[in-house]
């Protein structure tokens, strides 16, 4: 449209100039009245080519989960010029459009004018994303110069949370099944309020921890006493593996995007009963940046493990080298913490994962490895019914052939595709004793 107005206008102007030099030549007064009309167009150009300035108010939630359809509402308030706004707010590639549109175009008369633009879009998955500006063309009335291309910053950003439903799990203080090293005080810190048994009497013990009911109901020569847990066994790190294995899969389902969800459900229970909890990244290669919470609780850390869960990306290299920060090697040192690794097991990445299990082992032996099986996952969207029963079966007899490389170690096999995300957060409580 704004190209057919200008083309009228140009044409408009050309037949008066030669109208006007027509009248020139051949001394017609009456031709001589069109060079006044080439000058009345002129004037009308040049007045209405004025800038306008526009300034934008953009409204739309903080936080939302994945596929949640959200509202976003745009004030645009226009002073100045004249002529054809076309407005654009740019949305992420993750995000879709559900209804109406992000392009809007308006024209903007002699006064002052506000509008008002909303439409709905979703984010099909989880991060962090900007919405931080405006992109707009202006185009005056007269349509022939000064075309402005511009954008305007709104300054805003949306955290998309994984779909997943986080279940609210409430844990029981349990001891795990399976024999855990003990450390020394100055290790694992002094002992807490958190009562973890009642055992025998070992030398070294302090008389005050010593529980008479129990001794009494014991054989004789039998002194028991109160076992309570240790500051540094009530820290649990987690480690996530962030090599392309994890991205087997869809953009929305794969290891990764399951593993993310599962320390989301897995640390909000854990910091809410108290236990210090701390998350890094294992990588592939070198340089990139590792997200990383030390270990700590409340809900203060809860809103840390948020923020750096939603900024964690695969790496693009298929080269399987495991870096990690080597402050987790010092807290690590320090505490005798649990770890977490939690990682899908594949033939790439099998040896790698071998050398990383023996360099935690160095600082603690409290270890636990949490398999998430990826060819459920992809198996999930190209077989139905009985192939997928069998070829299920299948998939999980190869991982494991490769998990025989991994030195012995606590390990938990989780299939997102049959089994749900709190089945897993139970299991792993009970592995690790909390």
């Amino acid at each position: 449209m704004v190209k057919k107005w200008s083309k009228s206008l140009l044409a408009m102007i050309l037949i008066g100039g030669v109208s006007g030099i027509t009248a020139v030549a051949t001394t017609n007064r009456y031709l001589a009245m069109s060079i006044l009309f080439v000058i009345f167009l002129l004037i009308m150009l040049y007045s209405l080519d004025k800038e306008g300035v526009i300034t934008v108010n953009a409204e739309f939630p903080a936080r939302a989960k994945a596929e949640e359809i959200v509202d976003f509402s745009l004030l645009v308030n226009a002073k100045g010029g004249f002529g054809f706004y076309v407005m654009e707010f740019p949305l992420p590639d993750a995000f879709l459009l559900k209804e109406d549109t992000n392009i809007h175009v308006f024209f903007k008369g002699f006064s002052a004018r506000e509008k008002n633009f909303v439409f709905k879009a979703a984010g099909m998955r989880r991060g962090t994303f900007l919405l931080d500006r405006l992109n707009f063309t202006y185009y005056p009335a007269m349509g022939v110069i000064n075309k402005k291309d511009g954008k305007i910053t709104t300054g805003g950003e949306i955290e998309i949370l994984p779909k997943v439903a986080i279940p609210n799990v409430k844990l029981r203080r349990m001891r795990s099944n399976e024999n855990t090293p003990r450390n020394t005080i100055s290790r694992i810190g002094p002992a807490s309020s958190d009562f973890e048994s009642v055992r025998e009497y070992q030398t070294g013990d302090s008389y005050r921890e010593i529980n008479w009911k129990a001794t009494a109901r014991s054989a004789p020569s039998r002194i028991m006493v109160n076992q309570y847990l240790k500051e540094g066994e009530k820290t649990v790190l987690y480690l996530l593996d962030r090599s392309l294995t994890m991205s087997r899969g869809t953009t929305e389902e794969n290891p990764l995007e399951y593993s993310i969800s599962f320390i989301f459900a897995h640390s909000r229970t854990l910091m809410r009963e108290n236990i210090n909890t701390g998350f890094w990244t294992a990588q592939s290669g070198h340089g990139f940046h590792s997200p990383s919470v030390m270990p700590s609780s409340g809900v203060e850390n809860e809103n840390r493990f948020r923020r750096a869960l939603l900024r964690v990306e695969p790496t693009g290299s298929n080269f399987v080298v495991y870096q990690v920060e080597p402050k987790f090697f010092t807290i690590l040192r320090e505490t005798s913490a649990t770890v977490v690794l939690i990682t899908s097991v594949w033939k790439e990445n099998s040896a790698e994962l071998a050398n990383l299990v023996k360099r935690v082992r160095k600082y603690s032996r409290n270890i636990v490895l949490v398999n998430v099986i990826s060819q459920g996952i992809i198996m999930k969207h190209l077989l139905t019914g009985i192939e997928l029963f069998s070829g299920k079966r299948a998939s999980l007899k190869l991982a494991h052939s490769y998990i025989e490389r991994i030195p012995r170690t606590r390990r938990i096999d989780w299939d997102p595709s049959s089994e749900s995300l709190g089945f897993v957060v139970t299991t792993l409580s009970r592995v690790i004793g909390i």
